[in-house]
């Protein structure tokens, strides 16, 4: 029998930087996607538009806006061990590049900033990708890492 003195200590992994690094980024990225929804938003109502048409018919996408949100509220989720936040911050991270074509098209008849503002979430959402695929990274998550360690 143990001693009630004597304690039991358990090894826990330690988040890697890769981790940490991908969850201020994920973050990061989702406040900057809900401001530049709002901000194309209010860019968009401020300009003339057809007579007879309404505006939210027309009005850019609030896709930003929806991946913004789910960026935030699924922080906790790559945070902790769930593999299926280490999954969202990758997929979500590839709709943005995805999207990146034709929202550059949009913005050429937005102001000079809003296309900073948005290659500023391109580079986050490429150092996101960049973070979480790193092997300290899929280590955490338990994700299948290929090493020259392994033996047949």
């Amino acid at each position: 029998m143990r001693d009630f003195s004597e304690k039991v200590f358990r090894n826990r992994h330690a988040r890697s930087d890769g981790v940490i690094l991908g969850v201020l980024l994920q973050a990061i990225r989702g406040m900057l996607l809900i401001i530049f929804n709002w901000m194309i938003f209010v860019y968009f109502t401020n300009r003339p538009y057809v007579p007879g048409l309404d505006v939210m018919a027309i009005a850019p996408p609030s896709i930003f806006f929806v991946i913004g949100t789910l960026d935030i509220l699924t922080v906790k989720w790559v945070w902790g061990r769930s593999l299926n936040g280490w999954r969202y911050g990758i997929a979500a991270s590839m709709v943005i590049l995805l999207l990146a074509p034709t929202t550059i098209l949009m913005l050429i008849f937005y102001p000079p900033y809003s296309a900073i503002l948005f290659s500023l979430i391109e580079l986050f959402a490429i150092a996101e990708i960049l973070a979480l695929l790193t092997t300290n990274a899929r280590k955490f998550y338990g994700v299948l890492v290929f090493s020259s360690e392994v033996s047949l």
